[in-house]
């Protein structure tokens, strides 16, 4: 299956963030430019690469739309709202069904890819 311009792009930047070494606490951030709603990766050199959906600012419904789908991750290891991604590609289609499926955005939204460390000296944007 071809991955669509905004998996591609989601791709690239989590196989910088996987070469990132693990000190700087790298992450991604895949958000909606209009309404702000979010997914976010971590991951590093030689650490597994993860997509988290925070759920403090999710409606029931949608916290009930995340839990079912990500439960489906392969893993019972991790809580109902990360995913161990296999790939980046994965990672990728993931995120972008988390959005438009759990955050119901329309399938042309706006996407802003951020990528970050939690270390200032060792910013990648």
């Amino acid at each position: 299956m071809k991955l669509s311009d905004a998996e591609v792009q989601i791709v690239a930047a989590l196989r910088r963030l996987q070469q990132t070494p693990a000190k700087h606490r790298p992450f991604v951030i895949v958000e909606d430019t209009v309404t702000d709603k979010f997914v976010q990766f971590r991951g590093s050199d030689g650490d597994p690469l993860l997509l988290d959906l925070p759920t403090n600012e999710l409606s029931s419904e949608a916290a009930r739309r995340a839990a079912t789908m990500l439960k489906h991750n392969g893993s019972p290891d991790f809580p109902a709202y990360q995913a161990d991604c296999q790939t980046v590609e994965w990672g990728a289609r993931v995120a972008m069904r988390v959005l438009r499926e759990v955050h119901e955005l329309p399938e042309f939204a706006e996407l802003r890819i951020l990528e970050e460390t939690s270390t200032p000296e060792h910013k990648q944007n």
